[in-house]
């Protein structure tokens, strides 16, 4: 009965909405149905796929996503992440508050996606935790970084540690 309001691109909203529903199945049928909208353009609908899946995943529901599908979409958002970085950074003070905290809240939102691809990827770590320790910029960050460089692949780490290790 979900497969037709998660197919439904006309109401994004639906979408998103049926996306959280799925997450609360526990079946491999559910993952399957979540698992084809992980790269839909619209970036709630595959956000919603992601923290689903990860959800899912944490929950011993088994998924049938190739490793290299997962890191490549973790490599798509750390990109979409410089990209509003650098826009930021080009626009400076002509970009105004109001603009300023819109990219600042998209931005949060990216690496809120990009930490549940990461748990997708590494699901024998909290990368959840992890993500919380950065965003937190307390004394235990040093060892969030320590265990990016640590755990994940060399294309992650050698693009998501200066990521992260910036303010």
């Amino acid at each position: 009965q979900l497969a037709v309001p998660l197919a439904d691109s006309a109401h994004p909203a639906m979408q998103v909405a049926a996306a959280k529903v799925l997450r609360e199945v526990h079946t491999s049928t559910s993952a399957d149905m979540l698992a084809k909208y992980f790269f839909d353009p619209n970036d709630h609908l595959r956000a919603a796929v992601a923290q689903a899946l990860a959800h899912l995943q944490a929950d011993g529901v088994s998924l049938r996503m190739k490793r290299s599908e997962l890191l490549r979409a973790a490599l798509a958002e750390i990109r979409r992440t410089y990209s509003v970085r650098l826009l930021r950074m080009d626009l400076g003070k002509d970009c105004g508050q109001a603009l300023d905290r819109i990219l600042q809240d998209h931005l949060v939102f990216i690496l809120d996606h990009l930490f549940s691809v990461l748990s997708l990827l590494y699901p024998a770590q909290d990368m959840r935790a992890i993500h919380r320790v950065l965003v937190s910029g307390g004394a235990q960050k040093a060892n969030a970084l320590e265990l990016i460089d640590t755990l994940t692949d060399k294309e992650i780490k050698e693009t998501l540690l200066p990521l992260v290790e910036a303010p």
